[in-house]
């Protein structure tokens, strides 16, 4: 994965998305929703909104081009000289050198308030990993699960001989409200790194972790690999 980083996450980000332009592919998934709060003069909570024409994006992403021409002859090369699958050389060119598209998961869901005000917050899913404080109103909470694309899948187990398939991993926020406050709670698996943004500023990052064992048992916690 080392040859397929991302550059760090910008430290602005502008609201206006449009998938596979904005940020330049370069993001392994992406969520984004737009919402509208009502406040009393004493900062107490009032109502919220979702902004109207606004769209919530559950994006699953693309995996970067590799970055090194000679560690990918190398491999394709040793494929090649082993001779096991001879359709494998050119799926690994092809594959490492276009940004190729994520898979996202069924279980990938923001959720958000109607168009019209409403004096309560939002129910998050069951499943969300993140707990609110008492007396805070939640305004939104999105979760998007995802992983590497069938191709790129399909690579690892037969040409990189991984024991496990691509694993899924997540990045989850909820936003939260109280007492003239806006609160942001987020979460996130050990791979990749998160950044969370606010108004188009970035407010908080989960950088990618750095223990191997823990890297390790992401990377072969996954179905046990068997390609058809």
């Amino acid at each position: 994965m080392y040859h397929t980083a991302n550059p760090a996450p910008p430290k602005y980000f502008d609201e206006k998305y449009e998938s596979g332009k904005t940020l330049s592919k370069q993001y392994r998934s992406l969520t984004t929703y737009s919402i509208q709060l009502q406040i009393e003069d004493d900062g107490k909570f009032l109502s919220v909104r979702r902004f109207p024409s606004s769209d919530a994006i559950l994006d699953a992403g693309y995996t970067p081009p590799f970055d090194s021409a000679w560690e990918l002859a190398k491999g394709i090369g040793g494929q090649a000289f082993l001779g096991m699958d001879p359709t494998i050389p050119p799926r690994m060119k092809a594959e490492a050198t276009r940004y190729s598209p994520g898979e996202k998961s069924s279980l990938s869901q923001i959720v958000l308030p109607g168009a019209d005000w409403q004096n309560r917050g939002i129910i998050p899913l069951d499943y969300s990993s993140i707990k609110v404080n008492p007396g805070e109103v939640i305004l939104g909470h999105s979760l998007i699960k995802f992983r590497v694309g069938s191709e790129g899948d399909y690579i690892s187990v037969v040409a990189m001989m991984a024991p496990a398939h691509m694993p899924w991993v997540w990045c989850e926020a909820t936003v939260a409200y109280k007492d003239n406050n806006l609160i942001l709670y987020a979460a996130g698996s050990a791979f990749p790194c998160h950044a969370f943004y606010v108004a188009g500023r970035q407010l908080a990052r989960l950088d990618l972790s750095t223990n191997l064992s823990t890297l390790r048992d992401v990377f072969t916690r996954g179905l046990p690999a068997k390609i058809k």
